[in-house]
């Protein structure tokens, strides 16, 4: 070979080389090996007398206000900050109900139609409360609207790529669940889950490729918030990740042994293949995580768990979905949905609507009531009545 091609090649291999190094890390790949902050190992064979109240202790309740303006038709998210409640419907009413933290009906956001200050629909509600924005996903219009927390109107932006969900990050990063939306024209987003960008759509990271369309099953609430912690769950993945300005990392994996889905079919599982999977494994389907603990919810297997955790000791109890006799304040989860929300540092918020509310009233007993509040909160209430919130504090165990 001669001096000249010698030379040549050095050059290629020296560029290549230093091509090679100056890369940015690649994205995560979720079937690697995940060394997570957190491990929580679910015990499906729990058949032991424990019990929600050696875990969960009742703090209060709080009976939203009924007025002829405030009638919620359903609770898609709960929202808090500065001693309101924001409660957001985004199916029958279509607006976002303010209240106190004592119940009182402060306002409403409600302005659907067609114009700069209106949405035809809520995709997703969430607060910058940096600023004390309301920021709401039309997705319909294919917008996000503005709002101060009085409900004053403040600007429409368009939406940068489609997504479902969204979580202020910064003054100008927005953390997007954009899942499997067709961003096929959007190239630097198309086919990642979870995209971190500003409003313009300049692309500061994006993780999780997903581009399974095939399988058009999802969970519910991938990407979450606690306090100023953001949190997101890839479809179907026993890990949930932290996300910041730096990047996602492992903190939660959730060990569910034979009982979990086998994460080497989820890239190319199809709808069929995972119906039948259904009947008899097990997923994430929400959770809460908590300054000291956590809360997941174990879809599948022909059971409902919720599995709670401590942070301190590493442990994780595994108990069945509670029922009445389970828990002596029955307002823990009694309306059978699979939603908890987050309120501040220990406390899980539930929702019960007026019919189990009362029915609770009538199967208690007198001395029972007394002891849990019940009659109190019985006062008033009838079937037409708005839901009520009840808070619950996690244990250390």
């Amino acid at each position: 070979m001669s001096t000249i091609l010698k030379s040549v090649y050095l050059l290629l291999i020296m560029s290549l080389f230093i091509s090679s190094c100056s890369q940015k890390p690649t994205n995560v790949d979720l079937l690697d090996e995940i060394d997570a902050a957190h491990l929580v190992v679910v015990d499906f064979d729990n058949k032991s007398d424990m019990k929600y109240e050696d875990y969960i202790d009742f703090v209060k309740y709080v009976k939203l206000e009924t007025t002829d303006e405030s009638l919620i038709g359903a609770v898609d998210n709960l929202l808090f900050d500065d001693d309101k409640i924001f409660v957001v419907d985004k199916q029958v009413s279509k607006s976002i109900f303010v209240f106190d933290m004592e119940g009182r009906f402060t306002h409403k956001i409600h302005a659907v139609g067609d114009g700069p200050d209106k949405y035809f629909s809520i995709r997703d509600v969430s607060l910058d409360v940096a600023n004390k924005r309301i920021c709401l996903v039309d997705l319909d219009g294919r917008r996000i609207k503005f709002y101060t927390y009085e409900g004053e109107f403040l600007e429409s932006v368009r939406m940068p790529f489609l997504f479902s969900s969204m979580i202020h990050l910064t003054d100008d990063q927005f953390v997007f669940n954009s899942g499997l939306s067709a961003n096929q024209d959007k190239e630097d987003v198309d086919g990642y889950a979870l995209v971190v960008a500003d409003m313009e759509g300049k692309v500061s990271y994006k993780k999780f490729e997903d581009r399974n369309h095939n399988f058009s099953f999802t969970i519910q609430d991938p990407l979450r918030i606690s306090g100023s912690d953001i949190f997101y769950n890839p479809r179907y993945r026993d890990v949930i990740y932290s996300i910041s300005q730096e990047g996602a990392l492992p903190f939660y994996k959730v060990d569910m042994g034979i009982h979990g889905f086998p994460q080497e079919r989820l890239p190319s599982i199809n709808t069929q293949e995972y119906l039948e999977m259904d009947a008899n494994k097990s997923f994430v389907n929400g959770y809460i995580s908590l300054k000291d603990g956590a809360m997941f919810i174990i879809f599948g297997d022909k059971q409902v768990f919720n599995v709670l955790y401590s942070k301190e000791s590493g442990n994780s109890i595994s108990l069945l979905r509670p029922v009445f006799s389970h828990f002596s304040h029955s307002l823990f989860s009694s309306n059978g949905s699979a939603s908890y929300f987050h309120y501040f540092d220990q406390s899980i918020v539930t929702v019960s609507w007026p019919d189990v509310v009362l029915m609770i009233g009538e199967i208690s007993p007198k001395s029972g009531r007394e002891e849990s509040g019940l009659t109190q909160l019985l006062e008033g209430i009838d079937k037409s009545s708005n839901p009520v919130l009840s808070f619950f504090n996690l244990k250390s165990f």
